[in-house]
């Protein structure tokens, strides 16, 4: 329902393919005669996606033709599939639904487009425990205690004094 000229029309086809390519495979094959068409009826502008924050009227087009671009990948992946999974037999080909009967299982989740409820934000990570900087010269120090305390536990005999 939105206006689109006809380089965004076009796009959005070659887009929704993406989807064909996401849901059957293999697509693309030079046999496989898949055709999509896009049309714009024109009837609603598009509008800018939420939380764009963009001063250019291109721009702002363009993010809003991206979020239909998207869409219409998304939703003939999703037609796609349903259409596979509720199609019928015919002949001696069985359909899908006879040879995976649970694929049609009834979904408790809401339709796609319907508002879902957001999962709960998971917790804050703790703030990271703070350390004490240490230079090298410290560094050293600590270094020669331990080689110190060491060589004393296995000579106890040959004590060296000094700092």
């Amino acid at each position: 329902d939105a206006r689109l000229d006809a380089a965004e029309c076009s796009k959005l086809a070659q887009v929704a393919h993406d989807g064909l390519a996401r849901a059957a495979r293999p697509a693309h094959s030079m046999f496989d005669g898949d055709t999509i068409f896009a049309l714009a009826t024109g009837g609603c502008e598009l509008a800018a996606p939420a939380g764009a924050d963009l001063t250019n009227e291109r721009r702002m087009r363009a993010a809003a033709v991206d979020v239909l671009l998207t869409a219409a990948a998304d939703i003939f992946a999703l037609a796609v599939t349903r259409a596979v999974v509720l199609a019928s037999g015919g002949g001696p080909i069985p359909a899908y639904s006879e040879l995976a009967p649970s694929a049609l299982r009834v979904r408790t989740e809401p339709p796609p487009g319907a508002a879902r409820p957001r999962p709960a934000a998971p917790p804050p990570p703790p703030p990271p425990a703070r350390r004490r900087v240490i230079g090298p010269r410290s560094q050293l120090r600590r270094r020669r205690r331990r080689h110190r305390a060491c060589h004393r536990a296995r000579h106890p005999g040959q004590d060296r004094s000094g700092p």
